[in-house]
Order: C-alpha cells, then structure tokens, then sequence
C-alpha cells in the first residue's frame, strides 16, 4: 500500500494509475491534517511508501515527514515539488528518500518506486548488505533506514 499525500486531485489519479502498475494499492489524502488523523487513528494501515507533496495549505510537506518519522521511524518517504518550491528544508530532506520533481515524468517516478519496493523487499531478507551497497539512490543518501542498517552492519 502506497499513501499519497497532495492538496491536488489531478496529482492523486496520476500517482494512482502510475502505482496500480505495481498492484499496489493507493490511498489519497488532501492535506497534512487528514494524514495525521489518519496516521493517529485505529485504523490505520501502515504503507510501504509515502508521496508527500511540499507545498499544501496548513501543514507543509517538511513538517508532515518530521511528524511522519515521529511515528514510523523507518518509512520510506518521498517529496514532491517543483522548481518553485525554493522554501527547501534540510532536516526533513535529511528524512526522505527521494524528491520528485513536478511536473512528474513517468519513468522517474516508477524508477523511484521500483527503488524503494526493492528496499523494502531487501528488508525482509536476511543479507541486506548487499543492496545497501547498490541502492539506487546513492551511498550518500541520508535515508534513515539505510544509516540504521549501515550501523547495525559496522
């Protein structure tokens, strides 16, 4: 399951049909706000990936992933924006695992998701050492269950 967090609707049918591709299923939400009472509630469903857009009224997206991380330490996380979005914060970009540029381009947002579906598939084996190694994001990348399993290896 997928969660998609965008104040547009058009983003939402779009994340839709890119990730029905991977049969997964996707569930929307229109605001930070709605997130967060859903992600408090009883019946909340954790995902295997969150799409969070940057720019939406009432909570911004860089406090939604600080609020996420408080919950769900180790959820794999991606932002959206655009080049208009300057207002860039770099303790919750140190929180995610991707950013996707908007407008989306098809094949990046499946490459990123293929990505992260390949970490949480790495999760569940035994030697995820080997995939820290070719993650397709980059030694370099921050994503906190990266560094977590890094440590755990050292």
């Amino acid at each position: 399951m997928m969660h998609v967090i965008d104040d547009n609707i058009i983003i939402h049918r779009l994340l839709e049909a890119y990730c029905g591709s991977f049969s997964r299923e996707v569930c929307c939400f229109l605001s930070g706000e709605e997130y967060l009472v859903y992600l408090h509630s009883t019946g909340f469903q954790k995902p295997s990936i969150v799409l969070c857009d940057i720019r939406m009224p009432g909570i911004n997206g860089h406090k939604l992933v600080l609020e996420i991380r408080k919950q769900l330490p180790f959820q794999k996380i991606v932002q959206m924006g655009s080049a208009a979005d300057v207002d860039r914060d770099q303790l919750s970009e140190n929180q995610i695992c991707n950013m996707l540029d908007k407008p989306f381009r098809y094949r990046e947002v499946i490459a990123v998701i293929n990505a992260l579906i390949a970490c949480e598939d790495a999760q569940k084996s035994e030697d995820v050492s080997e995939y820290l190694l070719m993650c397709e994001f980059g030694l370099n990348h921050t994503c906190p269950f990266h560094e977590s399993k890094r440590l755990q290896l050292a």
